[in-house]
């Protein structure tokens, strides 16, 4: 008999400082951004995690790329209007 044994590797990941776009969306709801700025950390986090927790290649990388790239051109946007 023939046996054949499989390692598989864990990886654990603890994060210092965890968003997502649903608690986003909740501190929104509830007003809980004391300014524009803490938004966008919190969405930059997400972008970041995302990138650095995922190898380049997956498609979770990939789409943080890209919607990071969009939120910044967003970003710009805003900041060219007027108060």
């Amino acid at each position: 008999m023939t046996r054949f044994v499989k390692v598989i590797s864990i990886s654990i990941h603890i994060f210092d400082f965890v968003a997502d776009f649903k608690t986003i969306q909740q501190k929104i709801d509830l007003n809980k951004y004391k300014s524009f700025d803490a938004f966008v950390d919190d969405v930059q986090l997400v972008f970041d995690n995302c990138r650095q927790y995922n190898p380049e290649t997956t498609i979770y990388a990939k789409n943080a790329k890209h919607m990071d790239s969009f939120f910044k051109k967003l970003l710009a946007q805003h900041e060219k209007q007027p108060s």
